[in-house]
């Protein structure tokens, strides 16, 4: 994950990369000094998507999720001190949060869920190019979409 101008001086430092992996939604901590992002690995039993943190000035990864669902859209809390994400634990995907300890840079606690979207009238968009994730100071908003299906007879075609 090459720095994208957070740097003021113009510089450029790859602060996270691993062969064979794709790293999405990098997210600065609101300090600074903190990245989180999705992982994504292609294993031979399919895809792995999981949440990391990485410092900024770069260093070893920090695993937020566990890797056995897919997790995306990594977003910090205004104080810092949660990470929320999309994931399709329980077969609609959610929003969950877990804690994370900036001065031991481990997170902490388990990962909780904090929206309840189960039912396809009122749902997080499956196609995650089409779900978005925000939070500011005193609010959450997410993606939903109604999702519904049909099937038709034609009675008559082979007149």
């Amino acid at each position: 994950m090459p720095g994208t101008g957070g740097d003021r001086g113009g510089r450029r430092k790859i602060v996270a990369a691993e062969t064979g992996n794709d790293l999405w939604q990098g997210r600065y901590s609101p300090n600074g000094k903190w990245i989180a992002f999705e992982n994504i690995r292609n294993k031979p039993e399919g895809f792995e998507s999981a949440i990391f943190v990485v410092p900024a000035a770069g260093g070893e990864w920090v695993r937020i999720t566990e890797g056995k669902h897919w997790d995306d859209k990594p977003r910090w809390s205004p104080d810092g001190k949660i990470i929320y994400f999309l994931s399709d634990r329980g077969g609609y995907f959610n929003v969950f949060g877990r804690r994370f300890n900036d001065a031991a840079g481990k997170a902490i606690g388990e990962t909780y869920q904090v929206t309840q979207f189960h039912d396809p009238n009122l749902m997080i968009p499956t196609l995650m190019p089409t779900a978005g994730l925000a939070v500011s100071q005193d609010q959450l908003i997410v993606t939903v979409s109604q999702g519904s299906g049909s099937i038709w007879v034609l009675d008559g075609v082979d007149r």
